[in-house]
């Protein structure tokens, strides 16, 4: 079985996502900042496949928790999540990996079909 950690600082999409993702079967963490999140992924409590993580949180971004895991984690898989369709961030993301951006709001089809398609990569 699969393990997502999804990392929002809200909590109405933190545990939507968290809900849509376990009705499939995934098993689901939930982080509500970057920092909670690296300490899940830090613990080893949890093979973690892949991180869905909004990208603008207060503190430290998703984006630089993407960064971090690249450097230590290269193995696991992100998804970014953003509002903010015409950032920088965002729009150099799309056009690097468009199948690793969600952008919000988003259904739940959307969100199952970004992390299926991303944990069968």
């Amino acid at each position: 079985m699969k393990t997502i950690l999804v990392v929002d600082d809200d909590p109405s999409i933190r545990n939507f996502s968290a809900r849509v993702l376990r009705g499939v079967g995934l098993t689901v963490l939930t982080a509500s900042s970057v920092e909670q999140a690296l300490s899940i992924i830090g613990s080893d409590a949890h093979q973690i496949d892949l991180v869905v993580t909004d990208m603008v949180m207060p503190g430290t971004s998703g984006l630089d928790l993407g960064c971090e895991l690249q450097q230590n984690h290269p193995s696991m898989k992100v998804l970014y999540m953003s509002g903010y369709r015409d950032s920088i961030a965002m729009v150099s993301i799309s056009k690097r990996s468009p199948e690793h951006v969600l952008l919000k709001p988003f259904s739940r089809h959307a969100l199952v079909a970004n992390v299926l398609g991303l944990l069968a990569t």
